[in-house]
């Protein structure tokens, strides 16, 4: 350490300011250093933070995936009970109308889309007979029917429409089963299933 009040030498003015010029270099490592040091701790934290959100989003996910399956469990308990629901309310409001007007209805419905039978003819059971003339009369456009013939050989609610075309089950009764078939098939292979 130099003396007070002495006169410093060349070399020694020069060796302090290499000192000088060392310290000031020495602080801006040492400054550089602390921004660094800053710039990795922000970065540990944010991977931390990323760590820490993907850890949650992949509970919430497990929990997702709990609550979806518990849910779709119970749709599975409920799918019998719904599709016969269906099915029996399908059938009671179908049951429960004026009988003639729904079979007029179903074979008009029928006829109409039935429009490539040419020359056919509908049997009819007894107890739907007069229902079918009156359906085969105001469906003008639809399977052209050359007569409609009571037959006694079908059970009652049966009308077959019979032609070139091929032969369908086309009475109320017939598109009611085809109807709710798609219930009773989910509530049969429901309850299979469960079992």
């Amino acid at each position: 350490m130099p003396e007070r009040g002495r006169i410093l030498r060349a070399a020694e003015i020069a060796a302090l300011r290499a000192a000088d010029t060392v310290l000031a270099r020495a602080e801006a490592v040492l400054a550089d250093a602390r921004i660094e040091a800053d710039r990795l701790t922000t970065a540990a934290l944010d991977t931390a933070r990323i760590a820490a959100a993907a850890d949650r989003a992949a509970h919430a996910a497990v929990l997702l995936a709990e609550a979806a399956a518990l849910a779709e469990a119970n749709a599975r308990r409920l799918e019998p009970d719904l599709a016969a629901i269906v099915a029996a309310a399908i059938a009671g409001i179908v049951g429960a109308g004026d009988r003639d007007a729904m079979v007029r209805a179903a074979l008009s419905t029928a006829l109409s889309r039935l429009r490539d039978h040419r020359r056919a003819r509908l049997y009819a059971a007894a107890d739907v007979a007069e229902a079918a003339r009156h359906a085969v009369a105001g469906t003008p456009g639809g399977a052209e029917v050359l007569e409609v013939v009571e037959d006694a050989a079908l059970a009652p609610g049966h009308c077959t429409l019979s032609g070139p075309a091929g032969h369908v089950e086309i009475g109320l009764d017939a598109q009611l089963a085809a109807t709710l078939a798609p219930w009773r098939r989910t509530a049969d292979a429901t309850c299979a299933a469960v079992a």
